[in-house]
């Protein structure tokens, strides 16, 4: 997973709307490296990215969030 990140990383960094990039570095940082706020950043930053919005991404942020918030307690 340290290789798809550094891959996604190389690709924001070349194009920085990447939005599909920003997407699945979210994915790679919530489901397979346990790096919640890491996660919501990038799913923060696709979210910006698509204008028609998108539901499902909108709930994964909510749900990581209560979970980060329930981690801190």
């Amino acid at each position: 997973f340290s290789d798809a990140e550094s891959n996604y990383l190389t690709a924001i960094a070349i194009e920085p709307g990447f939005k599909e990039a920003h997407l699945n570095l979210g994915i790679v940082y919530d489901l397979y490296m346990g790096r919640l706020e890491d996660a919501v950043v990038q799913y923060e930053i696709y979210l910006g990215l698509v204008p028609e919005g998108d539901k499902k991404v909108s709930q994964w942020v909510g749900e990581i969030k209560r979970r980060i918030k329930q981690q801190a307690n």
